[in-house]
């Protein structure tokens, strides 16, 4: 490429003058476009000779045009290894027989000074007319600056494969230890979990963030829901002291504890032992209250049961006393009365006469009554039949009570027999009615029902003083002014009374229990300020036929349900418990709520499943009326079952709409609420939200 090489003969016409000058300076364009590209350019002969490197190469290389030209390229700038022991010549062939090994590769070349470098080559063969390599050209780019990136990267790759296997190993260590943790805390927690007490811890925010199950049995709340909630709104009444001077009491003492007042989701009242310690983190910074609380309720009951059982017993011993003394007392003036009779014809002594004895005989009736209550109740027992001590009892109502005061039955036929003292038995109902009667001033109804009812297991759980057996029941109930709830525990207690002055001596009630106990009964009391009230009185039958034709029936015709979804709301603990497992042990599916406002709520998220509702009228926070008509609003078409304690809640459930298909008077036996439901969700097809 040095110039023209010149012929033999030499051309002088313009024409052929102007080709060669263009000649010439398409050859000086070529030149100096290989000269100035920054790739590496080389030609070389068969025998890998070098017989061209452009400028770009001789600066790479380190080689001049005249030291290189000429030279083998094996040795000067290609290290002997990588022809892998073989003359050039040798690879000249392969290559003509395998041109695409060589067409594109990688070689590690040498410089001048001895330094290694890295280059991609594109080699392209020429070949003469017979096939044979003539020349070959090679265009070369230097990538040792790629491969030296690519080496640290490979480095780099190593070393992080080293960390990540060091790592993995070190987190395969951590995740055994942590394994082995967290089995040790499931096996504490476990513990935790079969403990007695209710165990809970909270933050110091107050926010509750364990709570194990028989924190979760005692308060009502499942540990899903306390978890995460003030400790406050769950167990705490509103307006109590008892949480800030135990938290007070902890944080300055590091441990606490009392006998402290709590309360249930259903909102019963507790009363619990409650320790508190302060737990700290490493640092020994206050970290979180460790509590363990202890329920002395019901142990406070019986010890309150006990210390009135004593009482009553010195109260007993002293009532006998008295009652003596003041029979002898009475004997005489009484005697003197109607001696006094004979003497005394005006008009203002026979006054003052007639008050007396009306003071004696009140006297006489009162020392009687301590008598019976002193002695106890034991009496003649014979067969006895409640309804005609019914009709008696409203015989005598109807002739004595005012008029405004309305005196109704309801006996049914083949109501069973009692054994009992008729004397006794006469005094409870007589107890029982006298106290209705001052309960309505203004008038009223009064009402005396019986009713046949075996008890069973699922009923003597929620009544613990109950015995499984046949049963007659007496209920009067009145629709005067009520109880309050804050006095309704104590209206059996001796002397205990809400009436004026002079106007009750407060042993009527605890006379009536008194004789019901000594019959192997009990009575259930239900009242609702301004609504009325009823006792319900549970004597023993006799008659066993009676019996065992019932528990015949109730195994043939108490209708099964069929995986139906059943609501029951419900404020009483107890009283869902029983419904529920009743219910799912004859076919239903059960869901509960404790309140008015949880059973609205559960309908609504349920409502495309529930096919009936039962609800209590009488609860805390939400009337039975109030809840029926928010179920209403949810799905007018939904089925209710209404139930209660006090029969004037029949009416009041009846003129809320045709959606109370059916009303419940408590306590009910288990075959009643197993036939009402049957036979309301037979009668009515379930008209679920969709």
């Amino acid at each position: 490429m040095s110039g023209i090489p010149e012929g033999s003969k030499t051309c002088s016409s313009p024409k052929c003058q102007a080709e060669k000058q263009f000649l010439r300076e398409s050859v000086e364009r070529y030149r100096q476009l290989v000269d100035n590209t920054n790739s590496i350019l080389l030609r070389m002969d068969p025998l890998g000779n070098v017989t061209f490197l452009n400028t770009y190469a001789q600066r790479f290389f380190g080689f001049s045009e005249a030291e290189i030209l000429g030279k083998n390229v094996v040795g000067t700038i290609v290290p002997p290894e990588e022809t892998g022991g073989r003359n050039l010549r040798s690879v000249m062939l392969d290559l003509a027989r395998n041109p695409e090994r060589y067409e594109d590769h990688i070689n590690e070349n040498l410089r001048k000074d001895g330094q290694r470098v890295w280059v991609h080559w594109t080699n392209r063969p020429m070949f003469d007319s017979r096939g044979e390599i003539t020349e070959m050209l090679c265009v070369g780019n230097d990538i040792s600056l790629l491969r030296e990136a690519e080496k640290e990267i490979e480095r780099l790759n190593a070393s992080l494969e080293q960390r990540v296997a060091e790592r993995t190993k070190t987190l395969q260590a951590d995740n055994l230890r942590l394994q082995a943790s967290e089995a040790q805390q499931r096996q504490q927690a476990a513990l935790l979990d079969r403990a007695g007490e209710a165990i809970l811890m909270t933050d110091l925010e107050r926010r509750v963030v364990y709570w194990n199950r028989s924190a979760e049995e005692l308060y009502g709340w499942s540990a899903a829901e306390a978890v995460g909630q003030p400790l406050e709104t769950l167990i705490y009444p509103a307006g109590t002291l008892g949480m800030q001077q135990a938290w007070d009491g902890v944080v300055r003492d590091g441990e606490w504890m009392q006998e402290i007042p709590q309360k249930s989701k259903s909102k019963r009242m507790l009363l619990v032992s409650s320790r508190w310690r302060l737990v700290r983190n490493e640092a020994g910074r206050p970290q979180s209250i460790l509590m363990v609380n202890t329920d002395l309720t019901e142990q406070k009951q019986l010890e309150a049961k006990f210390l009135q059982a004593q009482r009553l017993e010195s109260l007993g011993t002293l009532a006998s006393g008295i009652a003596h003394d003041l029979n002898n007392i009475l004997a005489p003036i009484v005697m003197a009365i109607d001696f006094l009779h004979e003497k005394l014809a005006d008009d203002e002594s026979k006054e003052m006469l007639a008050s007396l004895e009306n003071s004696a005989q009140r006297g006489t009736q009162i020392v009687q009554q301590i008598i019976m209550f002193a002695r106890g109740m034991q009496g003649d027992r014979m067969p006895l039949s409640p309804g005609h001590l019914i009709e008696e009892m409203a015989k005598f109502a109807q002739a004595t009570f005012p008029a405004n005061i309305r005196v109704q039955t309801n006996v049914p036929e083949n109501l069973w027999m009692i054994a009992g003292d008729a004397a006794q038995m006469h005094q409870v109902l007589l107890n029982l009615c006298i106290n209705a009667r001052d309960a309505m001033p203004e008038g009223g109804q009064l009402t005396l029902s019986a009713e046949n009812l075996y008890l069973d297991e699922n009923f003597i759980q929620m009544n613990p003083e109950a015995q499984p057996g046949a049963h007659v029941i007496i209920t009067i109930s009145d629709t005067g002014r009520g109880i309050s709830h804050d006095v309704l525990d104590k209206v059996f207690d001796p002397f205990f009374t809400t009436k004026e002055v002079g106007k009750g001596t407060g042993l009527g009630l605890s006379t009536a229990l008194g004789i019901v106990k000594s019959h192997n009964g009990f009575i259930h009391v239900y009242s609702e300020p301004q609504v009325g009230t009823q006792f319900r009185v549970y004597l023993p039958a006799t008659e066993a036929d009676p019996l065992q034709q019932m528990q015949s029936n109730q195994m043939t015709t108490a209708p099964r349900g069929r995986n139906q979804l059943i609501l029951v709301v419900d404020a009483e603990a107890s009283v869902r418990h029983i419904m529920q497992v009743t219910l799912e042990n004859n076919g239903y599916r059960v869901i509960t709520a404790a309140d008015g406002t949880e059973g609205v709520e559960m309908y609504a998220q349920r409502s495309s499943e529930v096919d009936l509702v039962l609800t209590d009228m009488t609860m805390p926070d939400l009337l039975g009326s109030v809840t029926i008509r928010a179920l209403q609003r949810i799905n007018p078409l939904v089925l209710i079952v209404a139930s209660s304690g006090i029969p004037s809640h029949k009416e009041e459930a009846a003129a809320l709409g045709p959606n109370v298909k059916a009303f419940l008077q408590k306590p009910f036996a288990p075959e009643k609420l197993l036939a009402t439901l049957g036979e309301v969700l037979e009668k009515y097809p379930a008209a679920r939200v969709k």
